[in-house]
């Protein structure tokens, strides 16, 4: 009965310290696939596709089909263009740029859950996107 509970109890702890990590890696696949979809539309629409970050609403939206993705509540969007800014946050914050012809345009954008962090970045000529990790002092030391 001992062992049951250290088991139980070590295993709840793991998922406890796992759960922004699910989480991000979640919201960014979910984002990636969006912005699959986004570019997909303006190469079989023939016109440009923008997305833009809702803030208030923390919801993606796409113009062709009108499409939104809403962001859970502890995932934030971070966009290169406004996360250095002293300003007030915008209302919506221009993402990326899905041009007919299947290239893009779009800023750095980092998501973040806890202590967690994901860039996610535009290839303008090839128009795809690559996600990858931002890895802290703790990290690059080990």
């Amino acid at each position: 009965m001992v062992l049951l509970s250290l088991s139980v109890s070590l295993f709840l702890g793991i998922q406890f310290q796992q759960r922004d990590n699910l989480r991000l890696r979640n919201s960014a696949r979910r984002l990636f696939t969006f912005f699959q979809a986004a570019r997909s539309q303006a190469l079989l629409a023939n016109r440009d596709n923008d997305c833009w970050y809702q803030t208030a609403s923390r919801q993606v939206v796409e113009t062709i089909k009108r499409r939104h993705l809403a962001l859970p509540e502890k995932v934030f969007l971070l966009s290169e263009s406004t996360s250095g800014t002293s300003e007030e946050v915008p209302e919506k914050i221009h993402l990326a740029r899905f041009y007919a012809d299947g290239t893009v345009s779009g800023d750095l954008l980092t998501l973040r859950s806890g202590k967690k962090s994901l860039i996610l970045s535009f290839d303008p000529l090839l128009g795809t996107m690559h996600l990858s990790p931002v890895l802290d002092a703790a990290d690059v030391e080990q």
